[in-house]
This record gives C-alpha cells, sequence and structure tokens, in this order.
C-alpha cells in the first residue's frame, strides 16, 4: 500500500529524490517498520530522512497483548 501512495504521489523510484526533499516518521511493529523503510529506501528517500521507532505489545499474564507497548532498544525503567 505504501507504494501505490508513494507512486500516486509521484514519488517514484526514477524520482531520485535528495536528502532534505522529504521526511519519513515510521512508528510501529518491528516487521512493518522495516518494510516500509525498505519500500521508501526504493522510492529513493534517503536513510537519513527516514526517522523510525520500533515497538511491540508485550503479552499480558494470560496471554492477550497488554495496551502498554515495549519500545526497542529502550532500557526497563
Amino acid at each position: 500500500m505504501l507504494a501505490s501512495v508513494l507512486r500516486s504521489a509521484g514519488l517514484g523510484p526514477a524520482r531520485g529524490l535528495g536528502p532534505g526533499g522529504i521526511s519519513a516518521y515510521l512508528c510501529g511493529n518491528p516487521g512493518m517498520v522495516a518494510a516500509a523503510e525498505a519500500v521508501l529506501l526504493e522510492h529513493g528517500i534517503p536513510a537519513a530522512d527516514i526517522h523510525a521507532e520500533r515497538y511491540w505489545t508485550a503479552p499480558s499474564a494470560t496471554g492477550e497483548s497488554s495496551a502498554a507497548g515495549a519500545i526497542v532498544g529502550a532500557s526497563p525503567a
């Protein structure tokens, strides 16, 4: 879906955006963020202009997803 949004905005791979041309901010599941980063890079968004925060939802004691998430790389409080 991200690739089609970029294409419809005229940001195809041949566009060759330079640094500072666009910034992307991603937050979510590590797999989703990695996939979105790959699409953005393929479309010429420089890695320095892609800002990401990865997290996952920790399961509760019953195995259900809890409302609290954990940020990848964050140290426990």
